[in-house]
């Protein structure tokens, strides 16, 4: 589902944030990397999740912690 700019799954967040796409999940709070493309962070979520991912994500930075913080806020 998608939100504003951001699209809602069932069990994480993926929303563009800082010249990149962001990854918040559930099932931790997500990580510090920007990802390069909304595709990446997908790729993120999977590898972690069950190894399925299509390809590496690409990722072309890093948040710091207030950032990171602030992108929990949406």
């Amino acid at each position: 589902m998608k939100i504003g700019k951001a699209y809602l799954f069932s069990d994480y967040t993926i929303s563009p944030n800082y010249g990149g796409w962001i990854l918040q999940e559930d099932f931790g709070l997500g990580d510090y990397n920007i990802y390069k493309t909304f595709r990446d962070a997908q790729n993120a979520h999977k590898k972690r999740k069950d190894g399925t991912n299509t390809a590496e994500p690409r990722i072309i930075g890093k948040m710091t912690d207030d950032q990171f913080i602030n992108s929990l806020n949406m």
